[in-house]
């Protein structure tokens, strides 16, 4: 349905030729389709947006369109471009001052690393994740950072710090998943539950 709405609005910034609008809208299906798994086409609409942002000066959501397609370059399996991205993002919003957007640029900056085997660079940007949400009050950010630095740990034979971050990130996911807007938190959930009971099994 979301997506629907997205397209017949895309549908009526490209009429008017408003394309800030558009930029807005080709970031919005982009998040769409990488909610339902459809890399690709959310590689073309972030693609699109950020291209569209950058014309227009709009450099917070040239940033966002950065980071977010970072991810989805992740999900690709490329980590170089993602780290790419994601770096290139983190210098739009080290200048813009905004703290939780650096967090979820260090979230990604450190997945990436971890991808790319370079362990000790994860988990200094992950680190740095953590904190910089916790400053910001960003509580979903926070819990995603300290579930990515409990499959880093998982990831080096570190179970116990694995089980003790997946706990913390667990009681995170449980208090935000009050919150309607926040659709897939039980998702992530239901995926750290299964993470957790692979560590244990592994241990």
């Amino acid at each position: 349905e979301a997506r629907r709405h997205y397209e017949r609005s895309l549908s009526a910034f490209l009429a008017a030729g408003d394309e800030r609008g558009c930029a807005i809208a080709y970031h919005n299906l982009g998040m769409v389709s990488a909610d339902h798994g459809d890399w690709t086409e959310a590689e073309r609409h972030l693609d699109h947006s950020r291209e569209m942002a950058a014309r227009l000066g709009d450099v917070r959501l040239e940033g966002l369109a950065r980071l977010n397609g970072a991810e989805v370059r992740l999900a690709l399996g490329d980590p170089e471009r993602a780290l790419a991205e994601a770096t290139a993002a983190l210098r739009v919003f080290t200048g813009l001052r905004s703290e939780m957007d650096k967090a979820d640029a260090y979230r990604v900056l450190g997945a990436a690393y971890r991808r790319a085997g370079q362990r000790h660079l994860a988990e200094a940007r992950l680190t740095d994740a953590v904190r910089l949400s916790e400053g910001a009050g960003a509580a979903l950010s926070q819990a995603e950072a300290i579930r990515e630095l409990a499959l880093l740990y998982y990831d080096q034979g570190r179970n116990l710090e694995a089980l003790g971050h997946l706990t913390q990130a667990h009681r995170l996911f449980s208090r935000l998943s009050a919150r309607r807007e926040l659709v897939d938190v039980d998702t992530k959930v239901r995926s750290l539950e299964d993470t957790y009971l692979a560590v244990v099994k592994d241990w």
